[in-house]
């Protein structure tokens, strides 16, 4: 009786990437099936070996025993690094609830674009941390009319951030 082992294929924009599901349980059936994929692939494209996948658009991977676990915890630490809130006072949640957020109160933005680029980092980190969802996308629909207070409630929710970052270390 053969146990059916799953080999995918993932396709990205001049990437490839060959995954096997059970990696702490691979077989010398299944070494044999991933070395005749990447020979078939070395022969067909240009291609080169990375090795093991360990960090890709973002994400960290990492593989156990129960199964591929993803996470952005260098992401986030990168992120607070480039905003200057690496060794911030964390916040205890991601948006305050009396906080009102309207288009015509505070003065604009100096710098538009970083507001810009901050919540579109953050809005690729509520990919793994969807407790930040809703103060992001209510920060997102003032993405064209930014003002000061839209930039404090967007540092606020990368204080909140640093406190996750710091239970992460705990």
């Amino acid at each position: 009786m053969f146990k059916v082992q799953l080999i995918i294929l993932y396709l990205f924009t001049q990437t490839i990437i060959l995954s096997q599901l059970c990696w702490y349980m691979l077989t010398t059936l299944c070494w044999l099936a991933i070395i005749l994929r990447k020979t078939h692939l070395y022969n067909s494209f240009s291609i080169k070996d990375l090795g093991t996948l360990r960090y890709f658009l973002g994400f960290e991977i990492s593989c156990s025993p129960s199964g591929i676990v993803f996470n952005q915890w260098k992401y986030c630490l990168d992120l607070l690094s480039y905003s200057g809130l690496l060794a911030c006072k964390p916040a205890s949640s991601p948006m305050e609830p009396s906080y009102p957020l309207s288009e015509s109160e505070g003065s604009l933005l100096l710098n538009p674009g970083e507001y810009r680029r901050l919540i579109g980092c953050l809005l690729y980190l509520t990919r793994t941390r969807p407790n930040v969802n809703f103060a992001v996308h209510k920060l997102s629909q003032f993405i064209w009319n930014q003002r000061e207070p839209h930039m404090r409630a967007t540092l606020r929710v990368l204080r909140y951030k640093a406190l996750t970052l710091l239970v992460w270390e705990l």
